[in-house]
């Protein structure tokens, strides 16, 4: 009986040991760019509450929400974002995000009927920072 216990031990140990070992973790570059998609889809979808849930403590000690939603009501004119690519040292990332936009709706569509568009692209570069363990939004450059 002990020999058939000390073998199922074993086993349970061999497994555990080989699950943990083809585990891959993530690097701070592979977080951040997957944070930085999950921000973006929720700016492209005007989901405000999520997007802030993304931004520093700090900010959201001196921002409401109702402050943050002006900080970003351009997104109303966004066609589509898309991260290109996030690169870490140590606790700070810097994040290149290509967003198209729509320059007629920022400008309300002055001179011409609101059919037109006027679409526009630009690469924002955004910091992100690492604060107790965790990645938050900082800024956009």
């Amino acid at each position: 009986m002990f020999k058939i216990l000390s073998r199922m031990v074993f086993l349970t140990v061999i497994i555990g040991v080989s699950a943990c070992a083809g585990i891959q973790h993530k690097t701070n570059d592979e977080r951040v760019f997957s944070l930085a998609e999950k921000r973006q889809a929720a700016l492209l979808k005007q989901d405000f509450d999520k997007a802030y849930a993304f931004m520093s403590p700090g900010y959201r000690e001196v921002n409401t929400i109702k402050q943050f939603m002006g900080d970003n009501q351009g997104v109303y004119s966004w066609i589509s974002s898309k991260v290109d690519k996030a690169e870490c040292e140590d606790d700070v990332c810097k994040v290149y995000v290509e967003i198209e936009f729509d320059a007629r709706a920022l400008m309300g569509g002055v001179g011409k009927p609101s059919s037109d568009t006027l679409i526009l692209s630009r690469v924002n570069r955004e910091t992100w920072v690492k604060l107790d363990n965790k990645w938050w939004f900082s800024k956009s450059e």
